[in-house]
């Protein structure tokens, strides 16, 4: 589910993601979630964009909200810590829910085509990661295109083929990672919930191995 928010406090530009992994109670009349995952991502202003990827019974509850009792829910998820990093949040667009699913292209190129981006690959938006592996799909095409020999026009096959060669790694680490701690931060449980307390307590403590995730993150 997407809607923007005009916050109190200014955001700086920076996105927030929360992993709302253990059993909460977000609105009064509803049940305990899991797995449940709250990003706000800035824009121009005093605004910021929220992507909540809920269940489908969640969501459902979610879109049926009023403006003002979404801003509530939204404010009061993460035990507050939306509310104490952006203060007070007004809903100013529409909520609007589309369903997540894990897809990719069969082949990203053809001759005179090469997919790249979502028409290429779809993830779970997990810390914007679509957005970047579309970014390096647009940079390793350009690279390959420079790189081409001059007899070789830019809509042959060989050379394309050569993208979806180098783009391949990539592409299917990022997505068992994202679909992965997507999976992992849905089981419930005492001891899946052990697990990621400890590997999140793990890497929030090496300073390089966070230097390392983000590197790879960002290609």
């Amino acid at each position: 589910m997407v809607a923007n928010f005009t916050c109190e406090q200014p955001h700086h530009g920076t996105a927030f993601q929360w992993f709302l992994g253990a059993p909460a109670k977000l609105m009064a009349d509803e049940e305990p979630v899991n797995g449940e995952i709250l990003a706000m991502l800035p824009l121009p202003g005093n605004v910021v964009s929220m992507v909540w990827s809920a269940d489908e019974a969640h969501g459902r509850d979610l879109l049926a909200l009023t403006p003002e009792a979404l801003s509530e829910t939204v404010m009061a998820a993460a035990s507050g810590a939306v509310g104490r990093q952006f203060g007070a949040l007004r809903c100013v667009t529409p909520a609007q829910g589309f369903p997540l699913v894990l897809q990719h292209a069969e082949c990203m190129v053809q001759p005179h085509v090469a997919l790249v981006g979502d028409a290429a690959h779809v993830v779970h938006p997990l810390a914007g990661q679509g957005m970047n592996l579309g970014l390096r799909d647009v940079a390793e095409l350009g690279r390959v295109m420079a790189d081409k020999e001059s007899f070789r026009a830019e809509g042959d096959i060989r050379l394309l083929r050569r993208y979806e060669r180098a783009r391949a790694t990539d592409l299917l680490s990022l997505t068992a990672a994202t679909d992965g701690l997507h999976r992992l931060f849905s089981m419930q449980g005492g001891l899946p919930r052990l697990v990621r307390n400890t590997g999140m307590r793990a890497v929030g403590a090496q300073s390089l191995l966070k230097r390392f995730l983000i590197g790879r993150a960002l290609g």
